[in-house]
């Protein structure tokens, strides 16, 4: 029954064709009910306005032409407005009712990934296009106001319609002019100005940022110091706050909280616009390592080496973007599209791998089949890259390799070695026997191929070795890798293997 001295309705009242089922909300405009529609037996929400407080601020009209601009509106992220009812103590309006939480209890409970959290505001900047598109302003945006339903779509809850903005909670109003809860006010509203388009996209804005950091980024004691921060403080960066975010979103983020309205998006197309390529194009870089692990799979899978691998990876990349450019596109940087290889380009890239390496059997050529460093001018193996080689290791691999050229009748140790060490790079790729047993290997300190006169010239030293040695501490006493002199000539330098 109805109280006769307010508009509050217990359990069971009949509003004509809706029966109140149960309160679900009170405030001082008034309450929020979940109810029966008797003709139809839906559930409906009914939100009652009390009529004093509507010729107080005389805002009844509006309240009225409103709700009938909303009721027009038909977008799956808007509620749905029915019915529109003026009683005699009071007014109500009549809405769909959402099984699901409000966006702010879905914030509360954590847990939002970066990609759930874009799908989420996708939604919302689309049902809030749906009514700039027909010039209507929210001027309440926040968590509290966005349902999220069992289906998971959004629903935008109290579009255009009054607040009455409460000091004593969080939000804020002086004779109607300021309207809004205060974490979501734009810099412009909080001075007291007319709320504009895009007054609703700072708050969108900031419901972003709150869907991505969990935090919302101005807050005070009071909701005054709230809007002193809003006004004069600095947006702190999203992926600051959470580095989950990616870099093109923290920026989308910050236009839309622009301290000058004329400094954001104009329109919630361009936003729509920046999520969608810019959200694509970090799929894209993202799924990469992804289908290169794949690819580099099918390439070992054919008895190849993993430095090997990563070789016939590259050719193929190369023939792969070849062959798109010549249908007009380019896989590997296309906007929404995947890295990916076909198996023929796979097949032609180990093809032409093994033609390149036929080409080096000659023992003196440069390109010696399946050294580290092979077309290697990104310098990716530079000997910063490695770990220094400790003496020790380095004398017990000399002293295994004096052992090894014993054991095979090559009595001068210096000679020897003229002829040993290249053919040992040659084999093993960079290693003697003696560093394989103890991890080491040779490389160039530009990073490049270790060729046939580098190895010679590296080897030369070892006639001399304690000269060598002597002269190659003298003239690199403060480099992190240790040279021996011939070494320092050669350009080369024994690192530990990785």
């Amino acid at each position: 029954m109805k109280n006769s001295n307010s508009t509050h309705f217990e359990s069971g009242t009949d509003l004509g064709d809706y029966i109140i089922e149960k309160v679900i909300a009170t405030g001082g405009m008034g309450d929020i009910y979940k109810a029966k529609e008797k003709s139809l037996g839906r559930n409906v929400v009914i939100k009652t306005i009390k009529h004093d407080l509507l010729n107080q601020i005389k805002i009844a009209e509006r309240f009225q032409n409103e709700a009938k601009i909303i009721a027009q509106l038909n977008h799956p992220n808007i509620v749905i407005i029915h019915s529109f009812i003026q009683e005699e103590d009071f007014d109500y309006i009549v809405l769909e009712y959402i099984d699901g939480k409000t966006l702010q209890e879905v914030i509360e409970d954590g847990s939002i990934s970066i990609d759930y959290a874009i799908e989420l505001m996708e939604q919302i900047l689309n049902g809030l296009k749906a009514a700039h598109d027909n010039d209507v302003l929210h001027r309440d945006i926040k968590p509290a106001n966005i349902m999220l339903d069992k289906n998971k779509r959004i629903k935008i809850l109290d579009f255009g319609l009054a607040k009455s903005i409460d000091l004593t909670h969080d939000s804020f109003t002086t004779a109607g002019t300021i309207m809004g809860t205060t974490y979501y006010l734009s810099p412009e509203v909080a001075v007291g100005k007319k709320p504009i388009k895009a007054s609703d996209i700072y708050s969108t804005g900031i419901v972003f940022y709150e869907l991505v950091t969990g935090e919302l980024p101005f807050q005070a004691d009071t909701p005054l110091g709230t809007i002193e921060k809003i006004k004069t403080e600095q947006l702190p960066t999203p992926e600051k706050i959470n580095p989950q975010v990616p870099t093109f979103l923290s920026n989308i983020i910050l236009k839309m909280c622009k301290k000058n309205p004329e400094e954001r998006y104009l329109n919630i197309d361009e936003i729509l616009s920046d999520l969608k390529s810019k959200s694509q194009i970090q799929s894209t870089i993202k799924s990469e390592p992804q289908i290169k692990i794949q690819t580099s799979q099918k390439i070992s899978s054919m008895g190849f080496e993993e430095i090997e691998v990563d070789e016939i990876l590259s050719i193929a990349k190369d023939l792969q973007e070849k062959k798109e450019n010549q249908i007009g596109k380019s896989t590997i940087m296309s906007i929404g599209e995947e890295l990916h290889i076909d198996e023929e380009v796979i097949k032609s890239a180990v093809r032409q791998f093994e033609k390149n390496n036929n080409k080096a059997n000659n023992f003196f050529n440069d390109n010696i089949k399946g050294n580290l460093f092979e077309n290697s001018n990104k310098q990716k193996n530079h000997p910063d890259d490695f770990e220094k080689a400790p003496i020790f290791s380095r004398g017990f691999a000399l002293l295994i390799d004096f052992i090894i050229l014993s054991f095979i009748g090559i009595g001068t140790f210096g000679i020897g070695m003229l002829f040993y060490v290249p053919i040992c790079h040659h084999l093993f790729k960079g290693q003697t026997l003696g560093q394989k047993a103890n991890d080491l290997i040779t490389i160039t300190t530009n990073g490049k191929k270790l060729s046939f006169e580098k190895s010679l010239i590296d080897s030369i030293g070892m006639i001399f070795l304690p000269f060598d040695i002597l002269i190659g501490m003298f003239c690199n006493s403060n480099t992190k890798h240790f040279q021996r002199f011939m070494q320092t000539i050669a350009g080369t330098v024994i690192v530990k293997a990785k």
